[in-house]
């Protein structure tokens, strides 16, 4: 699908590299917080997240999801308009995973079982990532940026309430030359509140870290509203 095609492209690529990176030394202060945001990762047991992208001016996508590793399950919204093509199309999607199991939800509100997630993107390959240190798609790549970028220490700010110091990371984007992102973490926990990024000119936000998330398995054929954060 067009939708899961450019939507990877442009917004998980910035979140995960792989590979096409610089090979910079990153300078003191900020090689200690992005160990210790690795490290504090590894307890993470549920988020939410949100992004918004405008890559061109006729492309844009918003979305929000939330994440249970103790539940193995998620829910994921995303809407994304695109104009730049033979034929323009406006997309929302919801899907649900529990257990392996997607449910997507369809265009009458109501809900049906998609299939199954493919064993490298199981909710359980994920958290188990997550724990070792490893990078997940969902969170901001923190191994990656430790290992290749080049980072400058920035100013504390606030988001949703919670205080932040800011790090200005560079790092090579495949086939955009450098890409400049600015990552806020926590300055009592050390885990990541917000990144912005040049490509794609995306911005995520990341919550309730270990707050219990209840993720329902849908009725399947019986209509339902979408959640909000």
């Amino acid at each position: 699908m067009r939708f899961w095609a450019w939507l990877l492209a442009r917004l998980a690529i910035g979140l995960v590299l792989v590979g096409w990176v610089v090979s910079y030394v990153v300078p003191g202060g900020g090689e200690k917080e992005f160990q210790r945001s690795v490290e504090a990762l590894k307890q993470v047991k549920s988020w939410r997240y949100s992004f918004v992208a405008d890559p061109t001016p006729s492309r844009h996508a918003v979305g929000q999801g939330e994440l249970s590793c103790l539940q193995r399950a998620s829910h994921v919204s995303s809407h994304v308009v695109d104009t730049d093509q033979a034929a323009p199309f406006d997309l929302n999607q919801e899907v649900v995973t529990v257990n392996s199991v997607e449910y997507q939800k369809q265009p009458d509100g109501s809900w049906r079982q998609f299939g199954f997630a493919l064993p490298a993107q199981s909710l359980g390959n994920v958290c188990a990532r997550l724990e070792k240190g490893l990078d997940i798609e969902s969170l901001p790549d923190m191994s990656g940026m430790l290992a290749h970028g080049v980072i400058e220490k920035g100013n504390k700010k606030t988001v949703d309430r919670v205080k932040c110091r800011e790090w200005k990371v560079t790092v090579r984007a495949p086939f955009q030359g450098f890409e400049h992102r600015t990552v806020c973490l926590g300055v009592d926990d050390h885990l990541p509140r917000e990144m912005t990024s040049d490509f794609a000119k995306s911005r995520w936000q990341f919550t309730n870290f270990n707050v219990p998330l209840q993720i329902e398995k849908p009725d399947v054929g019986v209509q339902q509203t979408s959640f909000n954060n």
